[in-house]
């Protein structure tokens, strides 16, 4: 059997993220004995990597939403949808998430002070606004292994909710 798109986008992660950490652990190790710029700056480009990965998840799945469940305004709806069939929860974490990629996207906007707001009910850390040194320049969310798999578990989650309720193959 075919495997869907949400499928597909969700093993593309997974693989990307795996081969991200293989590296990650070599230079993690050769850290260990030297803080040659190179690794310094291999490590800063694989946070960065993970970044553009989870950017791009959540930009495919709502083009697939977009496709498959005609909407315009595919997270609003999204978060509508899923309060209408009692998961406020998904729709909760879902709605953090993407603010937080859109703070990836866009840097210190609206999505980002909303994220400061409730920083202490996020499952993920947020850079303070006073310490530009929190994580990478530029980086505002810490987008570590655990963010980029629960990217793909909402999104999973989310799809799994569709599919039960509509009849969309994509999803």
């Amino acid at each position: 059997m075919a495997a869907t798109d949400i499928q597909l986008l969700t093993q593309c992660a997974d693989f990307t993220l795996g081969h991200t950490l293989d590296v990650e652990k070599k230079v993690i190790a050769e850290l260990q004995t030297s803080a040659a710029t190179p690794l310094v700056n291999a490590m800063r480009m694989l946070r960065l990597q993970k970044a553009v990965l989870a950017i791009g998840m959540f930009s495919l799945f709502e083009s697939l939403l977009q496709e498959a469940m005609g909407w315009k305004n595919p997270f609003s709806e999204l978060e509508g949808y899923l309060k209408a069939r009692q998961k406020a929860e998904l729709a909760k974490s879902i709605g953090d998430y993407v603010l937080a990629i859109n703070a990836l996207k866009h840097g210190e906007g609206r999505s980002y002070r909303a994220l400061l707001e409730k920083r202490t009910d996020l499952e993920f850390a947020v850079r303070p606004e006073d310490n530009s040194e929190y994580f990478d320049v530029g980086i505002l969310i810490d987008v570590n292994e655990t963010f980029v798999r629960r990217c793909a578990s909402l999104i999973q989650e989310a799809a799994a909710v569709i599919r039960k309720n509509e009849k969309v193959t994509i999803v």
